[in-house]
């Protein structure tokens, strides 16, 4: 009987450990980007404004499912994000910029590229976490074949569309 006592503490303390890990992985402080990367709440705040205060009764001045910690590069400016819809607008990116960059911050977040299109001054990706809320993002470069330049973003969830 004192093997089996033995063997249910060992599997109790396995399951302390096992959610005390969980429990560190969930309240871990957001992904520290390299120099050249902001978030997109980083952003908000730098331009002046909190994108978790309410702006109209029930509604956060940045949509709750647009990603606080989504990465945009360091110089994009002028953040524009709906309080109603998950889209957020953003200038100074271009699709030479953005190609390379959200190759890379994809790979770096675990994100899957489902789509991507290609066309002279314009990218578009679809991409998507393992599970959560997927981004449809597209860069235009001045004189593109789309305009207005810029860097453009919509947040779905993933069982939504793919």
């Amino acid at each position: 009987m004192a093997g089996a006592s033995a063997h249910s503490a060992r599997i109790r303390m396995r399951s302390v450990r096992v959610a005390l890990l969980l429990w560190a992985l969930a309240s871990a402080a957001p992904v520290a980007w390299a120099a050249g990367v902001q978030t997109l709440g980083q952003m908000a705040r730098a331009e002046g404004w909190d994108p978790d205060a309410v702006s109209v009764p029930g509604y956060l001045n940045m949509e709750k499912h647009i990603p606080r910690d989504f990465p945009v590069p360091a110089d994009a400016h002028d953040l524009t994000a709906s309080n109603a819809v998950p889209f957020v607008g953003i200038k100074g990116v271009t699709a030479e910029e953005a190609e390379p960059f959200y190759h890379k911050m994809f790979a770096r977040l675990g994100w899957s590229i489902h789509k991507e299109v290609k066309l002279p001054g314009y990218i578009n990706f679809i991409a998507c976490p393992e599970t959560g809320w997927c981004v449809n993002l597209s860069a235009a470069s001045p004189g593109g074949a789309v305009s207005p330049p810029g860097l453009n973003m919509q947040f779905f969830p993933r069982d939504a569309h793919l």
